[in-house]
C-alpha cells in the first residue's frame, strides 16, 4: 500500500519497490492455495522464477535492473550517480556490463530454483525448510559479491576509456 501511496503522491513508480511488492504478494497468494508443506517450500521456486523472468525482461526492454539497483544501493552520492549516468549513456561496454550482471542474476536464480525443486521432494521437510533458505541466501550472497567486483571492474574500465577519449 505504501508503494502505491508514494507512487500516486509523487506521480512516479519506484520500480524496485513495485518489484518487491510483486514478489512478496505472489508468495503470499501462493501460500494460501494449499497447506501442503512441500508446496509451501516450492513457493520460493515460483517467486525466484518470476524474479528471473522480470530481470530478463528489463534487459529486453533495454534498462537492465542491475544498473538501477547499483545506482540505488551503490552510488555514494548524487555526483557518483550522475557520473554513472554519463558513463551509461556514453560507453556501450559499461552498459553491457550491467546487462551481463542482470542476466547473471537471472541465471543464478533459475539455477537455484532448479536445484531446490528436486531437493524439496527428496529430503525431509524439516531439513529442506532450513536448507531452502540457506540455498537462497548463499546464492544471493555469491552473486552480490561477484556483482560488486564485476561492477567496480566495469566502472574502472569505462572511466579509464572515457578519460582517454
Amino acid at each position: 500500500m505504501r508503494t502505491a501511496h508514494v507512487g500516486i503522491r509523487e506521480r512516479r513508480l519506484d520500480g524496485f519497490a513495485a518489484f518487491m511488492c510483486l514478489i512478496f504478494g505472489l508468495g503470499l497468494a501462493l501460500a494460501f492455495l494449499t497447506g501442503d508443506e512441500r508446496f509451501m517450500l516450492a513457493v520460493k521456486f515460483v517467486t525466484t522464477g518470476v524474479m528471473a523472468v522480470v530481470l530478463v525482461a528489463t534487459c529486453v526492454a533495454g534498462h537492465p535492473a542491475a544498473y538501477g539497483m547499483a545506482k540505488r544501493f551503490g552510488a555514494d552520492d548524487a555526483a557518483t550517480a550522475a557520473r554513472w549516468d554519463v558513463l551509461y549513456e556514453a560507453d556501450p561496454k559499461f552498459r553491457r556490463g550491467y546487462m551481463a550482471m542482470t542476466l547473471t542474476w537471472a541465471a543464478a536464480l533459475v539455477t537455484e530454483s532448479a536445484v531446490r525443486i528436486p531437493l524439496i521432494y527428496l529430503l525431509p521437510v524439516d531439513i529442506m525448510a532450513g536448507l531452502s533458505s540457506a540455498l537462497l541466501i548463499g546464492t544471493l550472497t555469491l552473486v552480490a559479491v561477484w556483482s560488486a567486483w564485476y561492477g567496480r571492474r566495469a566502472e574502472q574500465a569505462a572511466t579509464a576509456h572515457h578519460q582517454t577519449t
